[in-house]
């Protein structure tokens, strides 16, 4: 399950954050920096949900990340595109997915928190959905 927030109609940054993702759903609400939780006008979510697997075209896995960088392998690829995010809410702090580090088959991932509120980063590991492709041009309708 991959998502992100698709408008801009509030004048704070925010981010999604994906929960009890399941087979026939999940749950996603927005954070604004930690000291300006004082709520969001509604905003559009655009989304992709896929399976777990391996295939030519794509690597669909599911790993855990908390704060401190994760190194993680995948089949390798020429050009290779990252999509990773949370698929939990464990640690309730506004907070994104990173990368870096990326090579043909592999990276280091983490849970970045944001500091507006206090300087404090320590989150718990959540449960991340990770998409690689080799970059291009795919037509999956023929």
């Amino acid at each position: 399950m991959f998502g992100q927030v698709s408008s801009y109609n509030g004048v704070h940054a925010v981010t999604e954050r994906i929960d009890d993702v399941t087979s026939t759903g999940f749950n996603v609400r927005m954070q604004e920096e930690e000291n300006l939780q004082d709520g969001h006008v509604p905003e559009s979510f655009d989304w992709i949900a896929m399976q777990f697997g391996t295939t030519d075209l794509i690597d669909v896995a599911l790993t855990s990340a908390g704060e401190r960088r994760t190194d993680i392998t995948f089949a390798d690829r020429e050009n290779v595109a990252l999509l990773a995010d949370m698929q939990t809410e464990l640690g309730t702090n506004t907070a994104v997915m990173r990368y870096d580090n990326l090579t043909s088959n592999g990276a280091e991932i983490w849970v970045e928190e944001e500091r507006s509120f206090d300087q404090e980063i320590f989150h718990l590991p959540e449960e991340v959905a990770v998409l690689t492709a080799s970059t291009g041009v795919y037509d999956f309708i023929a």
